[in-house]
């Protein structure tokens, strides 16, 4: 296997991706959903090792580990990941996310025209050109809004009197009891990445290789995609 591995290149990496995006894809025509809820965010692989691909990132531990940041556009409804956008560690997590994100919904609206699309991510994909691209297509989202970005609420204390406070942007017309469940579900992508991790080995890098590790970590998100379907 170690052999067979060690002879992907780019152009298979490709490939493989498209057959993961397909097996969500095909389902998600046959279903035809009225609404699609995706969750967009990162999980952090690290290793003590150098690998190619990795860099060291923003990890405060002493050692410093290289790293990867593999972003995941996922459906919420099942677990299901959509597609991977393969990043270095010391790449801030909205550097080149609105191109992910705006390529994945373009598929979806191919053979869903109709569906209600919503999209929620957290303050760390928080960019004035996704926002704008959402509002242009028509696509609901919900987006944690950095505090440090708004003086106003710099100079307001945050934690002040027990409470913890956030803002979202959002541009769907519900009421704030609403917002507030639908944002909140966005935390279920934590039990998504536990199975990922423990169950598939997600969090593992293989090789010193980068098509190598692109294609265990693929592999591992059909695995999960094909356990949701059963």
């Amino acid at each position: 296997m170690s052999r067979t591995l060690d002879e992907v290149d780019k152009e298979a990496v490709r490939h493989l991706r498209a057959l993961s995006r397909s097996l969500v894809l095909d389902r998600l025509k046959r279903l035809a959903p009225a609404c699609l809820t995706l969750d967009f965010d990162g999980s952090v692989i690290g290793t003590t090792r150098m690998a190619e691909g990795t860099a060291v990132g923003y990890n405060k531990n002493e050692d410093r580990p290289e790293e990867l940041l593999p972003a995941l556009l996922h459906r919420a409804q099942t677990g299901q990941v959509l597609d991977v956008w393969h990043c270095p560690g010391n790449v801030h997590d909205s550097n080149g996310a609105r191109v992910f994100i705006l390529a994945c919904l373009n598929e979806i609206r191919q053979i869903l025209p109709k569906v209600i699309l919503k999209v929620r991510m957290d303050s760390a994909f928080f960019s004035d050109e996704i926002v704008s691209a959402l509002d242009a297509l028509g696509i609901h989202y919900t987006i944690s809004f950095p505090f440090e970005r708004l003086v106003q609420l710099t100079l307001f204390a945050p934690y002040e009197y027990g409470y913890q406070f956030k803002v979202i942007l959002t541009n769907a017309t519900l009421t704030a009891r609403q917002l507030l469940a639908l944002h909140n579900g966005y935390g279920a992508k934590e039990a998504i990445f536990a199975k990922l991790r423990s169950q598939t080995q997600m969090g593992h890098i293989r090789c010193r290789r980068r098509a190598t590790n692109q294609t265990w970590l693929l592999s591992a998100i059909m695995a999960q995609t094909l356990n949701c379907e059963l």
